[in-house]
């Protein structure tokens, strides 16, 4: 257990005030459509960022590993999903019952992750003042977690995201 851990409850509103904040929900999709980044462990990194905890690129591996089986359920509903949309010819009755059981699956998963969290050995705690220093390492991390060093596609998203952060007020 570390200082700065998040309850289920508590990272669930964050990551839906974040992801509606600006533009980061249109990046996080970007990422997780074109670069298979788990929008749930790119919201912890968020919480993160400005909760002043650094997270490393072992840490963000284990992390991942923790939700690999609900990742997996989630992609094969997220699927099921876009085939039911209205668009597609489905019915929006449908459509909206495929919504409701992906929020469940990924609030379930958002539970899984922040329990996996709070088993870290070690989460480094920043000062308030020492913003950059959480940015060069959970930031770093992340990117080689997902491999994404060299596509810059979606080292734009992920800039783009922690800029916006900065305009993020969570209450």
């Amino acid at each position: 257990m570390h200082n700065a851990e998040p309850g289920y409850d508590e990272f669930w509103q964050f990551s839906c005030a974040c992801y509606a904040h600006k533009d980061i929900a249109l990046h996080a999709l970007a990422l997780q459509d074109k670069h298979d980044v788990n929008v749930n462990l790119l919201l912890l990194l968020c919480w993160c960022l400005k909760h002043g905890a650094v997270i490393n690129l072992a840490q963000f591996r284990q992390l991942a590993q923790a939700l690999s089986d609900s990742e997996k359920a989630l992609v094969v509903q997220r699927r099921k999903r876009r085939e039911m949309h209205p668009d597609n010819g489905g019915d929006e009755q449908s459509y909206n019952a495929c919504k409701q059981q992906e929020l469940t699956l990924e609030r379930e998963q958002q539970r899984a992750l922040i329990r996996a969290f709070h088993d870290l050995d070690e989460v480094t705690m920043v000062a308030a003042d020492g913003q950059n220093a959480v940015l060069n390492a959970s930031v770093a991390a992340f990117i080689h977690c997902y491999g994404l060093r060299d596509s810059k596609p979606a080292r734009r998203h992920i800039s783009t995201i922690v800029g916006q952060l900065a305009g993020f007020n969570e209450a």
